[in-house]
């Protein structure tokens, strides 16, 4: 009868580490297919580390637009003065 008891509180024992871990499973699989929550659009400026960088290169790109565009009109220039 001993041997009995015990085997039976081993299957409830077992049975209920199996309904925990198939609940937590079936917890996280529903987490994952879940649609990822709306951050609203921040109109702060950007935070990081790299900002500096950044900036220099939004500056880098101004400056080379500027200089593009500065050709250019030399370009016309010279071609309308018959070069």
């Amino acid at each position: 009868m001993k041997a009995n008891t015990q085997s039976r509180r081993r299957r409830t024992v077992l049975l209920g580490a199996w309904s925990v871990l198939s609940s937590l499973l079936l917890l996280g699989l529903l987490q994952a297919c879940s649609p990822p929550d709306e951050e609203p659009a921040s109109e702060t400026p950007r935070e990081g580390v790299f900002d500096d960088q950044i900036d220099t290169l939004d500056k880098a790109k101004s400056v080379e637009q500027q200089l593009k565009d500065s050709a250019d009109a030399q370009r016309r220039s010279i071609e309308e003065q018959g070069g």
